[in-house]
């Protein structure tokens, strides 16, 4: 992985957020393709963890690349049916971006760090595909 672009470029990416106080952002719309924008969470995953003093509990090590994956594909599906259903654009009105891929996990102690995650990753989606030029 360490000579992966995208892998390489979510070590940084997360390395700067935690030095410079910033909350967990998932840049992954840089990346084109669902293999590249994996990577980048998985470094940026891995960045993160050696960046930071908290305990590397398993649900972190589990599921965050998992949650803004599931958060991406959730917020391209939300966007299309928005754009084709002629929908303003309300990616923070749906249920998903509520629940932010929680579902019975809001007892965790990070758990707004594994809602940043998520939201983070279906906001881009949502974006990509509300204003996707494809009809």
């Amino acid at each position: 992985m360490a000579s992966d672009p995208a892998y390489r470029d979510g070590l940084y990416q997360a390395r700067l957020d935690v030095r410079d106080g910033r909350r967990p952002h998932l840049a992954v719309g840089r990346w084109q393709t669902e293999a590249a924008r994996a990577s980048f969470v998985a470094g940026y995953q891995e960045g993160y963890r050696q960046s930071t003093d908290s305990p590397n509990s398993a649900l972190y090590e589990s599921s965050v690349a998992q949650l803004a994956a599931s958060g991406f594909r959730d917020g391209l599906l939300d966007g299309t049916w928005h754009r084709m259903a002629s929908q303003p654009f309300q990616a923070d009105q749906t249920p998903h971006y509520r629940e932010a891929g929680l579902n019975g996990l809001s007892t965790a102690a990070n758990a707004e760090m594994y809602k940043n995650f998520y939201r983070e990753a279906y906001l881009h989606g949502y974006q990509q595909a509300y204003y996707s030029s494809a009809k």
